[in-house]
């Protein structure tokens, strides 16, 4: 299984997402999921409206992981538009810097995507 992730920032905070699925519940994660096509450029964007009901713009590959379940496509790009949670995947979001990530409970694919950032 192939999933996408959206590195997105405000100055040097990055953007996690409280996630409120049953296999990550209560885990930091970057905003994405499960790539349904093979146009993962497209699939992030559509990830990204679909969570927090914002437009990625600018978006650029920067790095693949192995996760758990699979590899792990990030995307970096920027926002615009209100942000708009979907309750069911999302329960909170934040920009937090690298400091303070690190207290966060965060999910492992984030983990691994911060030693590369």
């Amino acid at each position: 299984m192939v999933r996408v992730r959206a590195i997105i920032k405000k100055g040097s905070k990055f953007l996690l997402i409280k996630s409120a699925e049953p296999q990550s519940y209560g885990q930091w994660l970057f905003v994405g999921g499960n790539a349904d096509s093979s146009d993962l450029k497209e699939e992030i964007k559509r990830e990204v409206k679909e969570e927090i009901g914002a437009d990625l713009k600018n978006t650029l590959y920067a790095f693949t992981i192995e996760g758990r379940r699979g590899k792990i496509l990030f995307y970096t790009g920027n926002i615009s538009g209100k942000l708009k949670l979907q309750k069911n995947e999302v329960m909170d979001y934040g920009y937090f810097s690298k400091a303070e990530i690190k207290k966060l409970n965060l999910a492992n694919s984030t983990k691994l995507a911060m030693e590369k950032l």
